[in-house]
């Protein structure tokens, strides 16, 4: 029988920590609507922070990345709302997203300098950066019940080809950094260490087995979900929460505060993990009650933000028709936006669902309120390596199912018997089926949304920009305007 002073001893042996995560708020600071009911928020997500702030053993909150770029909140306050409203939740510490550059360093500084908590990021060096380089820190150390908890941020490789950190940024090898920032945490005799990252769920795996001394990763940047299948009903988890590699453990919370990751440990004295003692995802739908100090900030916020749906930002002289026929005017400017937002990844063609278009917009001036009309469901633009075969595929699902895909210039398309696609051409070249091809799509197909599932199977480079659909096509018609694209044979069918 254990003694209750040796149980005392073992038990002062031991430390318990919860971890409360989030990561891809991109800009999402109202709930988002998805199938009739809404989900997230800031003030809902604060609710459920406070409850287990209150209730659990030494809670940290911790943010994995690209909190920029998504939804008008962005466009207005340029992070700034986000800052505000992180700073009242009372997150500990956050990893930079690529989208936290997209307006250069001088873009991020302004949120850098309003945060009552770290940046980090530890595989970039930032001493040639003036604006950033007294802002952002590799590692932090955070003294949580007594414990020092050690911190490390880690930023996609690829940075520089999807954003833009301007030139006097220079990205360090993920593995020396890391390896770097653990030595000189333990040297301080830190042996508890998380590594808070936005290089997305695969990439933290293979680091996690090639970094065993980091005891937790805390992801984002490839908007997963990991739980148990079914535990969130709305979406398929990529993996376990938490996914164990060897001792270590890889958590990620999805996107948009649609949940929070809530991961309690026990550590021994050693500082290795002990035992997870709880670890799931929290949905953050409409039974969790809005937090009145966030929600009023929100409010305060949002007044302009309807405003600006009022806001002109181009004209059409002829207006942009959802025709009847297999191209319509609507879609080759949704596509052709598309493209032009997406060119700094290199894609060389557009697609978008016929059914995602849900609006025409009449002739004279173009309102933001028309274009969220026309694109009202926030999809993100995800840019993906795929086949001649399998855009072949994705096509004929169109052809035959769920209606004709619209295409951006260049490329074009015929549809012969019975929905197959009889020739598919890129500025006049015939496409060629084991070739492969950067695309863009939105993150309803990309996922094999209306039985596009040649693009969810498709192998190879894949990422979720973080950009709305909407936004681009924003600042395509703000570019180009007036807009009045022309019916010109980019999908033709000889049914």
């Amino acid at each position: 029988m254990i003694t209750t002073t040796l149980a005392a001893a073992m038990a002062a042996q031991t430390f318990t920590l919860t971890i409360l995560h989030t990561n891809d708020i991109h800009a999402h600071v109202e709930p988002t609507a998805i199938r009739g009911k809404t989900y997230g928020g800031y003030a809902r997500a604060a609710t459920l922070i406070r409850r287990y702030r209150a209730t659990d053993p030494n809670p940290i909150v911790l943010n994995a990345g690209d909190t920029f770029q998504g939804t008008l909140y962005y466009n207005v306050y340029k992070g700034l709302a986000d800052a505000h409203l992180m700073n009242l939740t009372g997150y500990n510490a956050m990893a930079l997203g690529n989208h936290e550059f997209d307006d250069g360093p001088a873009g991020l500084l302004p949120f850098a300098q309003s945060t009552s908590f770290p940046l980090l990021c530890a595989n970039m060096d930032f001493t040639g950066e003036p604006f950033l380089k007294n802002w952002i820190k590799p590692s932090t150390v955070l003294t949580i019940g007594g414990q020092r908890i050690g911190l490390i941020g880690l930023m996609t490789p690829d940075l520089f080809e999807i954003s833009s950190p301007g030139e006097r940024l220079k990205m360090i090898d993920i593995d020396q950094a890391l390896s770097s920032e653990v030595n000189k945490l333990k040297s301080q005799g830190v042996n508890k260490i998380i590594a808070v990252t936005h290089i997305g769920y695969s990439t933290d795996i293979a680091l996690a087995k090639r970094h065993p001394d980091v005891d937790v990763f805390v992801g984002g940047h490839s908007h997963s979900l990991l739980c148990e299948t079914g535990a969130i009903p709305i979406a398929n988890p990529a993996g376990g929460y938490p996914t164990k590699v060897g001792n270590t453990l890889v958590v990620q919370a999805w996107e948009w505060n649609k949940v929070l990751g809530r991961l309690k440990i026990v550590f021994d004295a050693a500082g290795n993990i002990k035992s997870v003692l709880d670890a799931k995802p929290i949905l953050v739908d409409e039974a969790v009650p809005e937090d009145h100090a966030v929600k009023s900030a929100v409010d305060a916020f949002k007044k302009p933000i309807d405003n600006l749906g009022k806001e002109v930002v181009g004209e059409t002289k002829g207006g942009l028709t959802r025709d009847t026929g297999p191209e319509m005017k609507m879609g080759n400017v949704i596509a052709d936006a598309m493209l032009a937002y997406t060119v700094r990844n290199q894609t060389v063609a557009a697609f978008m669902n016929r059914g995602g278009v849900r609006s025409h917009i009449e002739p004279g001036p173009i309102t933001y309120g028309e274009i969220i009309a026309a694109q009202p469901f926030g999809n993100t633009l995800v840019v993906l390596e795929a086949t001649g075969t399998e855009i072949r595929d994705m096509l004929a699902v169109g052809a035959t199912k769920a209606g004709t895909v619209q295409v951006s210039k260049g490329f074009a398309y015929k549809i012969g018997a019975g929905g197959s696609i009889t020739s598919m051409t890129l500025n006049g070249n015939q496409m060629v089926d084991n070739a492969k091809y950067r695309i863009v799509v939105n993150n309803f197909m990309a996922r094999g949304g209306d039985g596009f599932t040649s693009l969810a199977e498709a192998k190879g480079y894949r990422v979720d920009t973080g950009l709305l659909d909407s936004e681009a096509l924003i600042e395509y018609i703000k570019k180009n305007s007036p807009i009045d694209t022309p019916i010109e044979g980019r999908v033709t069918s000889s049914r």
